[in-house]
């Protein structure tokens, strides 16, 4: 009987851990985010091979520990139209996308001010008609560079897309905008 408890136990551990669809990204001691995301995940490696060298400098990973939930998927995309290129983030029904652009407007319109690491002041937005939160903020070296950064922030309803009442919070954007500061 204790035979049959052990392996019906074992049998259980194994579906229940084969069933977490967590992504398992091991950042490697004095590597950075984005090298570990290329270095792990082939279709990121593809597309960020693929950007141009005036932009790719400037791209910059969050710590997987920064993002509020336990990620499953991740992908990078690019936006030639406007010069962006995008982390995006997905897990418990949870979508957080870090975004760095080549832009010289005004990113505080209609935003609230907040502080971030290394004073750098950024500017966020809770779009409640979309149920979006967003927080931009510039590069240090904005002058020169024109680059900026946006994290949105989304809550979805399991296997769809269409917005609910957003879980995530001014802090959590706050805390993946230091954690991508603090790599300046």
């Amino acid at each position: 009987m204790k035979k049959h408890f052990f392996i019906y136990s074992l049998l259980v551990l194994f579906v229940l851990s084969a069933c977490d669809n967590t992504l398992r990204l091991e950042e490697k001691p004095g590597g950075s985010p984005i090298e570990t995301l290329v270095r792990e995940i082939p279709d990121i490696k593809k597309v960020y091979r693929s950007t141009s060298n005036d932009i790719r400098e400037y791209i910059i990973a969050p710590s997987v520990n920064a993002i509020p939930f336990n990620v499953e998927e991740v992908s990078m995309h690019i936006n030639d139209t406007i010069d962006a290129v995008s982390l995006a983030y997905f897990g418990e029904d949870k979508h957080v996308k870090v975004a760095v652009y080549e832009y010289r407007g005004d990113i505080a319109d209609g935003n609230q001010a907040v502080k971030l690491d290394n004073n750098i002041t950024g500017y966020y937005n809770n779009d409640e008609l979309l149920k979006i939160k967003s927080l931009r903020w510039r590069h240090p070296n904005f002058v020169v560079t024109g680059v900026f950064y946006k994290i949105g922030l989304v809550t979805f309803k399991k296997n769809t897309y269409h917005n609910t009442d957003n879980a995530l919070t001014k802090q959590d954007a706050i805390n993946i905008a230091n954690s991508i500061i603090d790599q300046y």
